[in-house]
């Protein structure tokens, strides 16, 4: 196991079907990163890591194994975030687009209209981002 002291520029959620988000740290690394453990990580944050390393493609990939704060740039809430549960996407998607489709005159406010557009976003969230499927754990790139 490697370690290193980092300082996180950008936290980006796993691809479609993939298990890892990455970090990209302020001298340009990039890192994997198990998708429970990417609320711990916030921009302008410093971390001390270990991390494994795995060749793939001649190019060595970084997995974050643990991490530890150990500064702030000041723009951390001291809270993490949690990635957002399948439920409540799908619910914030409905919602979204619903009141987009509301404030465009393209439904009137009869419950038949709100229901059928609503039964519709949802076919569309399940169609897309809904069938979503969990990738092979050993798949990189993240």
């Amino acid at each position: 196991m490697k370690t290193a002291n980092i300082n996180v520029k950008y936290v980006n959620q796993p691809g479609e079907g993939k298990k890892r988000g990455t970090l990209k740290t302020a001298d340009g690394e990039l890192y994997g990163v198990m998708v429970g453990m990417l609320g711990q990580f916030t921009p302008n944050n410093t971390y001390d890591v270990t991390y494994s390393e795995r060749p793939y493609n001649g190019q060595i990939y970084k997995t974050i194994e643990t991490a530890k704060q150990t500064g702030s740039g000041g723009s951390s809430t001291g809270r993490t975030r949690d990635a957002t549960s399948s439920v409540d996407a799908e619910r914030m998607f409905v919602c979204s687009l619903l009141n987009a489709y509301i404030q465009a005159g393209k439904i009137d406010l009869r419950s038949d209209s709100v229901i059928a557009a609503t039964r519709f976003l949802r076919d569309a969230w399940q169609a897309t981002f809904g069938a979503v499927q969990q990738s092979d754990d050993s798949e990189i790139p993240y």
